[in-house]
């Protein structure tokens, strides 16, 4: 039983296995992979990094400032005043929403 592996690896000693003298032999064409390489490097090293981030986008609904609150009345005599802009609904997610009532109506004044 033969259990010598060299015979095996013995076509990897080609020039790849010399890579100092195949840069002696042709400088020229090493250089030119360096100069590839490097710009690979560089290219790889803008996206990832030196690209401006993607802008982001602001809110997409109305938004409130809690000041206080109003009856139903008097919400309707402000809505007759022309006093309300926007009125909207918050469910149960809403950070107005503590300790109350779960529903609730947000109005936002001129």
């Amino acid at each position: 039983m033969k259990l010598d592996p060299r015979p095996l690896f013995r076509s990897l000693r080609g020039p790849a296995a010399r890579p100092i003298g195949i840069v002696r032999e042709r400088p020229r064409v090493a250089a030119g992979l360096a100069l590839v390489l490097l710009l690979v490097i560089l290219g790889g090293a803008w996206l990832a990094v030196g690209r401006t981030p993607a802008p982001v986008a602001g809110p997409t609904g109305p938004t409130f400032t809690f000041s206080g609150g109003w009856t139903l009345v008097e919400l309707q005599r402000h809505i007759e005043a022309g006093d309300v802009e926007a009125i909207t609904a918050t469910n149960g997610g809403s950070p107005l929403s503590g300790g109350g009532t779960p529903e609730q109506l947000l109005a936002r004044t001129r």
